[in-house]
């Protein structure tokens, strides 16, 4: 997946560089005009604009993109306090994911996630144990274990959350 960041902030580019590194192919870019300069060259899949970049509005480029790029999917990345005022606000810009600046790297990968296939939170909060007979072959009928906490003693369980679906490729 071709993923384009900008930001005004070097430092959090980096940061979003080294938690995305060998995930997707990802570039980044400090300003608007870059960035635009990037997708008349490149097809990306992913546009992740952050509320203020080197020359202008986040909002803006994502207005920009919106025009030429239909099918881009964007993330849009601003203070809690600005996502909530504009709430509503940012569907005429097709907003597929909006996130907390600086840039929540939990909500980067749900967004990166769902944009690439969804997010399959079916089995959160499962616990699954496993029972082995003699020979290390699990029963013909295992039978799941449902549980709300996990158990104080030290347990062969294994707890499946949906984790395979944030490797985003």
């Amino acid at each position: 997946m071709r993923v384009l960041l900008v930001d005004h902030d070097p430092a959090a580019m980096e940061n979003v560089a080294r938690a995305l590194r060998g995930v997707v192919q990802l570039e980044c870019v400090c300003t608007k005009a870059d960035a635009l300069a990037r997708v008349r060259k490149s097809a990306y899949d992913v546009l992740i604009a952050c509320e203020r970049v080197g020359d202008g509005s986040g909002l803006d480029l994502l207005g920009r993109i919106g025009k030429n790029l239909p099918d881009m999917e964007r993330i849009f990345a601003a203070a809690p306090e600005r996502l909530q005022l504009l709430g509503p606000r940012l569907n005429p810009f097709k907003v597929a994911h909006a996130i907390a600046y600086p840039i929540d790297l939990e909500q980067l990968w749900m967004a990166l996630a769902a944009v690439a296939g969804g997010v399959d939170t079916s089995l959160e909060e499962t616990i699954e144990h496993v029972v082995l007979d003699e020979t290390g072959q699990p029963p013909v009928s295992p039978r799941p274990v449902r549980e709300t906490r996990p158990s104080r003693q030290r347990q062969p369980w294994r707890r499946s959350n949906g984790a395979q679906a944030c490797a985003v490729a």
